[in-house]
């Protein structure tokens, strides 16, 4: 979850940048002031000394006379202004390559002024820009409360449906669902910014919830059953269960993307394990099932550790 937020500035900076250089790229009517007179019209154009004057002026508008760099200069924002005044170093070095005549080496310093100067923009985004994000990203923490609501809900009912002790988290679910209902009301009167702040604070008490739930699934392990089959279906239950919690925790706490993809590799080893698991239990093997569902939720647990929730090691797994 997380993930992509961060990845979009990335992306924007990206696709400003490829405008940015085709904006830079000459026009048929400009000369290359070093080409020979011999060379074809297209070809001086297109030469390096032609690119590397057009981005030169593109840089030097970007760099004194935009609204970006206004914005940076004003911004409290130490690394922006780091970077504005690298890339205001490189154009300087570019210049000099120029009118020395080494136009690979000049190009080379523009385009990372201009990579630098886009990156410092992406850190200070004007305030429509901010509102646009920050209206994407409620929208996106509205959804995981909508959705932890539900695995709460579940979770509770299957607990009780087994005589298993519900930790009393009322609550915490009650604040939460006051401040989901607070962000509501402040997004449908426009302001964005602070149900952006307050979403973000329910979504700390969410990852504080989350981990006392899973607490309390290795609180039922001395549960009494009547037969295998029942002791079978308590622990896919269970399974199943865990593995819904793993998008929300890897959402709520905001791993990396390599962390994001060990944690899914777990979830498809557990995947097979259980597929295996239910293949044992049709064919009656409940011994074997109940081995493989708990490897199973074994590798769950593995994938929520990753995903930064603790998660005690269940018993199950070695007795």
């Amino acid at each position: 979850m997380t993930l992509a937020l961060r990845a979009r500035p990335c992306r924007w900076a990206a696709l400003v940048l490829a405008g940015a250089a085709a904006a830079a790229e000459p026009g048929p009517q400009d000369a290359d002031p070093q080409g020979s007179a011999d060379k074809p019209a297209s070809a001086r154009a297109n030469g390096p000394a032609s690119t590397l004057a057009n981005k030169l002026r593109l840089t030097r508008q970007q760099l004194q006379h935009s609204p970006a760099a206004q914005r940076i200069g004003q911004a409290q924002h130490a690394e922006a202004q780091a970077r504005l005044a690298q890339a205001r170093t490189l154009y300087e070095q570019a210049e000099r390559e120029a009118e020395a005549g080494r136009y690979v080496e000049g190009l080379q310093k523009v385009d990372a002024a201009l990579r630098l100067f886009m990156q410092a923009a992406v850190m200070v985004p004007d305030a429509a820009q901010l509102a646009v994000q920050e209206a994407r990203r409620n929208a996106e923490l509205r959804e995981s409360l909508r959705t932890f609501a539900l695995l709460h809900r579940n979770w509770s009912n299957r607990l009780a449906a087994i005589n298993a002790p519900v930790p009393d988290l009322g609550a915490d679910i009650a604040r939460l669902d006051a401040m989901a209902r607070k962000a509501d009301g402040l997004m449908a009167d426009g302001q964005v910014h602070e149900a952006h702040v307050l979403l973000n604070s329910a979504q700390l008490l969410v990852v504080s919830t989350l981990k006392q739930m899973l607490m309390s699934e290795t609180v039922v392990y001395d549960q009494k059953f009547d037969t295998p089959a029942d002791e079978y279906q308590h622990e896919l239950a269970m399974n199943l269960g865990l593995e819904a919690l793993i998008p929300l925790a890897l959402e709520q706490v905001k791993v990396t993307r390599e962390a994001a993809e060990l944690a899914q590799r777990f979830v498809q080893q557990s995947r097979a394990l259980r597929s295996t698991a239910q293949s044992q239990q049709g064919s009656g093997d409940y011994a074997a099932a109940l081995k493989s569902i708990q490897e199973s939720s074994a590798q769950l647990q593995q994938s929520l550790r990753v995903a930064g929730v603790a998660v005690p090691q269940s018993p199950e797994t070695t007795r």
